[in-house]
């Protein structure tokens, strides 16, 4: 039963290893000490997308611990609904922004943040930069001002483009619900 305490190690223990662990197991892996002399190699750095796990993790805790906060509070379930999408549409947009910052590593001199003419700048305003193409991109056809260069960054657009028809999708329904 969910809403009792266990208090027994051994099932705990148990319960542990049949969820969490290898995940918990696999992420704690210190990849920068194993490949210290590769570090700045793209195989390198996507093996440090294994990292993600543990946002799909924190993510599960953070979207249970959301709804019973806000069921707690006094407010109606619509206004719920829409602070639980934009709580939701923030995290997932901090994610696209960081992959599409991670991805311009893969370019060599030939990505993204080079042809917007901002490899000069500080690392906040390429966060910026690539939240507004995002945003651009998901809610309408972008500006043409920053591009996709390499075939990674096309094939990052692809997925965002289809990632905003389903937003569009998801906010339809659930405003008008």
């Amino acid at each position: 039963n969910d809403d009792e305490e266990v208090l027994n190690i051994k099932l705990i223990c148990l319960n542990y290893l049949n969820t969490y662990f290898k995940e918990d197991l696999f992420t704690s892996i210190p990849f920068s000490l194993i490949y210290y002399h590769e570090s700045k190699s793209p195989k390198y750095r996507v093996l440090k997308l294994i990292r993600i796990l543990r946002f799909i993790k924190i993510w599960d805790k953070f979207d249970i611990n959301r709804i019973t906060v806000l069921e707690k509070l006094d407010i109606s379930s619509t206004n719920r609904r829409l602070f639980s999408f934009f709580l939701s549409f923030c995290f997932i947009s901090h994610i696209l922004t960081s992959i599409w910052i991670f991805l311009s590593q893969f370019g060599g001199n030939n990505n993204w943040i080079i042809g917007a003419n901002l490899s000069t700048d500080s690392n906040f305003e390429i966060y910026i930069a690539s939240c507004y193409f995002n945003w651009t991109t998901i809610f309408t056809v972008g500006y043409g001002d920053i591009l996709s260069v390499s075939i990674y960054e096309r094939f990052y657009n692809i997925i965002v483009m289809f990632f905003g028809v389903l937003i569009y999708s998801s906010a339809v329904t659930s405003i008008g619900s």
